[in-house]
């Protein structure tokens, strides 16, 4: 539980006939809500679609969130780093000696 910046890369790429996304959601295990997204839709003069990501998000106890793709034609690549506790106390870097 607590902050959490996720950031990375993403890509769609275009899938005949159907509309190709990207998205991140987050779930408490009885709704789930989408908090990005990236769509290519089916028909578009776009072949190729990148993007950047870069958020923070708050996940309580019991909350989670993934990254979900509706086909083969998108890759993402990121990383996730807690910035702060429940509390809104700051999380130090893994590695990090205070002088």
């Amino acid at each position: 539980a607590g902050f959490w910046r996720i950031f990375g890369a993403g890509a769609v790429m275009e899938q005949s006939g159907v509309d190709t996304a990207l998205s991140f959601t987050m779930t408490d295990g009885l709704s789930t809500k989408t908090i990005w997204a990236m769509t290519l839709e089916s028909g578009s003069s776009t072949r190729f679609l990148p993007a950047q990501y870069d958020f923070v998000v708050f996940l309580d106890s019991g909350e989670s969130i993934s990254i979900v793709s509706n086909s083969g034609n998108v890759h993402s690549s990121g990383s996730a780093r807690q910035v702060a506790d429940i509390n809104g106390e700051l999380v130090n870097p893994s590695g990090f000696v205070q002088q």
